[in-house]
């Protein structure tokens, strides 16, 4: 602006017409380079840290999983009373009580009505 305004008799009117336009066109570039997440303004949090620290500190074994029955996530309870000690043997519910002859009717019954 302070260049333009110092030499605007050389620059002429053809000059600010083409700079405006350029700045227009890296303006509407930048709006969607943001909305399409190119671009972010303030770094995305995570996760909730305060909802997680909730069900970490709950004495009651929780397992969340997905529609697909793989497990997401699962609290230090329930993998205390599963018996997991590690991520890759944490088992849902259904999994579990499966290896159970006199309990696998059961679960595959109440697995299918929840389903449904």
């Amino acid at each position: 602006a302070i260049v333009f305004g110092l030499f605007r008799e050389r620059l002429g009117d053809p000059f600010l017409l083409g700079m405006l336009g350029v700045l227009a066109m890296i303006g509407v570039g930048f709006l969607f380079a943001t909305a399409i997440g190119f671009v972010q303004i303030a770094p995305r949090s995570t996760g909730d840290e305060l909802s997680k620290a909730f069900v970490d500190s709950m004495s009651q074994g929780l397992l969340v999983t997905d529609a697909k029955g793989r497990v997401v996530y699962a609290n230090r309870a329930y993998a205390d009373m599963t018996g997991a000690t590690s991520a890759a043997d944490l088992k849902t519910v259904e999994g579990l009580l499966s290896d159970v002859p006199e309990a696998s009717v059961t679960i595959y019954r109440l697995a299918s009505g929840l389903r449904d």
